[in-house]
């Protein structure tokens, strides 16, 4: 979970980044950076789950 906590820090950052040089509408950018925080996260989910599929197998 602290992985995609800190990738979501990262897209906020890049949103910051980003606004500085060029107009944008916030809330389409803050919706960017959640939409990239949630994909990682279910990935990772996706990742506990296979792994966890695995062991069961081996069991």
């Amino acid at each position: 979970m602290y992985n995609s906590a800190y990738a979501a820090g990262i897209g906020k950052q890049a949103v910051l980044i980003k606004s500085r040089y060029e107009p944008v509408d916030h809330r389409f950018m803050e919706a960017e950076a959640w939409l990239c925080f949630s994909v990682i996260a279910m990935n990772r989910g996706l990742q506990e789950y296979q792994r966890n599929r695995t062991l069961i197998k081996e069991i």
